[in-house]
């Protein structure tokens, strides 16, 4: 996550021995396995959808909802 100067980034970390679940802006679920990170901008979702992760992570974006005309 190259130039972050001024941004204020999230880091979740899981560590040896223990697990982590993030739920991000946008409904995706994100799993960390022990001694993993999950990096993200507080703006995530807005203008891009961009994550550092580092080790081991399981990651479950929602299921699209049909847009309903009314």
């Amino acid at each position: 996550m190259d130039g972050l100067a001024g941004e204020l980034v999230w880091r979740v970390e899981a560590e040896k021995g223990q697990q982590a679940t993030v739920l991000l802006a946008d409904g995706t679920k994100v799993r960390l396995n022990a001694e993993s990170s999950l990096s993200y901008r507080q703006n995530y979702g807005i203008k891009d959808r961009e994550v550092e992760l580092m080790g081991e992570g399981f990651l479950r974006w929602p299921k699209k909802k049909k847009n309903l005309l009314l």
